[in-house]
């Protein structure tokens, strides 16, 4: 069905230094030098990530592995971003995603090349699409406790099925996360809900019996080193590297945090 086509292309989704040479804080060091607002923006900050699939309890370790670092500056309409780049090994296959991090008031914001140009796509007939701004917010400031909207899509043109795509953040507090690298206590804690219905790829004109989606993923973010830990159905991963999930049913994904090298600034300049 045309819908199906139309929404890979929908849901392609899912910032200074007293010195040129600021120091590098790496993952033995338990005090940080600066307050990095829950995800560091300097360049040639790095992550690696060790990536588990779980299903029906049993764990397969190091499905994957994640190198993510940042490095140059992206802009659109005088809005900067940090750009990160994701390289995901998984045996002898490396895939590469990008991700555009800035700091707003409100908290922290991310996009990527998808998103940044699904947000200047015009409206199409018989679909109706909230307003998709260019980035959206991941880590918010404030204390509250309560979700927001990042994405809302619907197709009312199929008789007795509406089609729908959504995707919210809730912000949970503040919890521990506990890795095999250690416990990293008071992180920012955000949940990235998905909820969907659309028709079975298998047997689209079969309506009665739809995809209904209804996945979750938690994500821990510490002040100075940013994403620690992200746990949760596969399904929330894949949209945020731009696919959509058409299965029934999701394994449980875990992406822990390894290893570390966090750039900070200079705590005091010359005068």
């Amino acid at each position: 069905m045309r819908i199906i086509r139309l929404l890979p292309l929908l849901l392609a989704v899912l910032l200074s230094a007293c010195t040129e040479d600021a120091p590098t804080v790496h993952t033995a060091d338990l005090v940080l030098m600066a307050d990095a607002g829950f995800y560091p923006t300097l360049p040639a900050c790095t992550w690696d990530y060790r990536v588990d699939s779980i299903r029906a309890g049993v764990t397969q370790k190091g499905v994957a592995m994640v190198h993510a670092s940042t490095e140059g500056l992206f802009a659109n309409d005088s809005v900067e971003y940090r750009v990160q780049v994701n390289r995901i090994t998984s045996g002898t296959s490396i895939e590469y995603d990008t991700v555009y991090v800035r700091k707003a008031s409100e908290g922290v914001r991310l996009s990527s090349p998808g998103l940044q140009s699904l947000s200047g796509l015009p409206s199409l007939p018989g679909f109706s699409i909230g307003e998709i701004p260019r980035d959206f917010l991941v880590v918010p400031y404030t204390d509250f406790l309560g979700t927001w909207e990042i994405l809302n899509i619907e197709f009312t043109q199929i008789p007795l099925l509406t089609i729908y795509f959504r995707v919210k953040g809730r912000n949970l507090g503040r919890s521990d996360a506990v890795t095999d690298l250690r416990t990293f206590h008071d992180c920012a804690h955000v949940q990235l809900i998905i909820e969907a219905q659309f028709p079975n790829p298998q047997n689209p004109t079969d309506i009665l019996n739809p995809i209904r989606l209804n996945e979750t993923a938690d994500f821990y973010f510490t002040q100075p080193q940013g994403l620690v830990l992200a746990d949760g159905s596969a399904a929330v991963f894949r949209v945020l590297r731009g696919s959509i999930p058409l299965d029934r049913s999701f394994t449980r994904v875990r992406q822990e945090i390894t290893a570390m090298s966090i750039t900070q600034p200079e705590l005091l300049c010359a005068q």
